[in-house]
């Protein structure tokens, strides 16, 4: 999602993609020569030292469970991050929702038909789902599931979704705080995209004959609302009942937002650098979008994360063969790093170790995730054989001679410590075992 140039602004896409980290510069490093748990120690100090307020990284293997921290999960008590603290993991929420959908394609209902076919039409499912005076109503009609899942319907955050999770311009300190702790209400941020202008005819092409495809946390919040039509239920509680208590993730859960703001103990607290701020703003308690549903709600750890990607690629154990197939069918990210591609909420990233290796093992699949505060990455190679989750709570602010913040400096960092995350997932998924 392309907007104004702030920390702010940038964790609007609740995940982005890799385009954030393309064409940056990062520390070099290299952990091939080392002991395992030595070089995932390296790495944790790497991402600090480029600018994380903390972090921390769980490394699943095929006979052990490591962890590394560095930095501390709260900056008024400096108290250090645990190992396996909860935080906020924003859109690696969508690979959740697409997984729960893929599971509903393999369901039948009484008549033996599938609950759900990829390439059926959303209003099929929600009739109602766009309003009559909609622009476009026609080609709307026309969007499937599957284009919701991989971005390629044209809906566009920018049609009032991302403007409606943005304070003001020029809003002061104190009502920005005022803003962003009042919940978002999911239907109104995605009534602008579901009237607005589309941003290309869903499924189409652009000149050189690639899919287009345009990142939409809108689509995702209308997967949730699928899931709950074809179920009955909600989204999280299918999500829970499926996944969460399935794979027995004991540090994951899906923040009501009804209740309480805080997540559960242990957790990292979110820090953001806000401008006309003097001091980063803890705001773990304060992102209105944590309250966006199906497109970012979830709060995890990074050794569930590793269980659910190793668990997701494993054929039985939350798919069938099919639909990981389905999941794993990616177009290009366009605007991602070369070789980037995206399936139905799932991406995939080049390694720089893949050359030589068979096409059904090179690279690694995960999803990132953005929302103030906290920044995901994971990783999973195709094998299964080591799954990788880091966790970041924020960036330290850059300041000038006079003490106050440098807006711009700030953002190269955050983007320096983003960048530095994913090369350490690519030296320690490429690292001999």
């Amino acid at each position: 999602m392309r907007q104004r140039k702030t920390l702010l602004a940038a964790s609007t896409a609740l995940a982005g993609s890799t385009a954030i980290i393309a064409g940056l510069l990062a520390p070099s490093y290299a952990y091939a020569d080392s002991h395992p748990a030595d070089s995932l120690q390296k790495a944790a100090d790497t991402i600090h030292d480029a600018g994380a307020v903390g972090v921390a990284i769980g490394l699943e293997g095929p006979h052990d469970v490591q962890t590394a921290t560095s930095g501390v999960s709260n900056l008024t008590t400096q108290a250090p991050v645990k190992p396996d603290a909860r935080f906020r993991a924003g859109s690696v929420t969508k690979t959740f929702t697409a997984a729960v959908l893929l599971q509903l394609t393999e369901q039948t209902n009484a008549q033996g038909k599938p609950l759900l076919s990829l390439d059926q039409p959303v209003v099929s499912v929600l009739p109602h789902l766009f309003p009559k005076d909609s622009i476009q109503l026609a080609e709307k009609k026309t969007i499937t599931i599957r284009q919701l899942l991989q971005h390629t319907s044209g809906l566009d955050d920018n049609q009032g979704y991302t403007q409606a999770l943005l304070p003001p311009e020029g809003a002061s300190p104190s009502e920005i705080k005022k803003f962003l702790a009042a919940p978002a209400d999911t239907d109104q941020l995605i009534a602008g995209p579901l009237k607005g202008k589309l941003a290309f005819l869903p499924g189409s092409q652009d000149a050189q004959g690639r899919p287009n495809r345009l990142y939409s946390n809108t689509g995702y919040a209308i997967a949730g609302k699928i899931i709950e039509a074809v179920t009955g239920h909600s989204w999280s509680q299918e999500v829970t009942t499926r996944i969460i208590d399935k794979l027995g993730l004991h540090g994951t859960s899906i923040p009501d937002p009804r209740a309480a703001k805080t997540l559960p103990d242990p957790h990292t607290q979110g820090y953001e650098v806000i401008p006309g701020m003097n001091d980063p703003l803890d705001v773990t308690a304060l992102d209105r979008r944590t309250w966006v549903g199906a497109s970012g709600q979830i709060a995890s750890t990074t050794a569930d994360l590793d269980t659910f990607y190793t668990a997701l690629l494993t054929p039985g154990r939350l798919l069938g063969p099919q639909q990981i197939k389905e999941m794993q069918s990616t177009i290009p990210e366009t605007d991602g790093e070369p070789g980037a591609a995206y399936g139905l909420g799932l991406e995939h990233t080049p390694l720089t170790c893949d050359a030589g290796k068979p096409a059904n093992l090179k690279g690694y699949w995960g999803h990132t995730g953005r929302v103030l505060g906290y920044q995901t990455l994971t990783g999973t190679t195709p094998d299964r054989n080591r799954s990788i989750t880091i966790s970041i709570n924020g960036v330290r602010p850059v300041r000038n001679a006079d003490g106050t913040i440098n807006q711009d400096k700030t953002q190269q960092q955050f983007d320096n410590t983003v960048h530095t995350a994913t090369k350490a997932i690519d030296q320690t998924l490429c690292a001999p075992q």
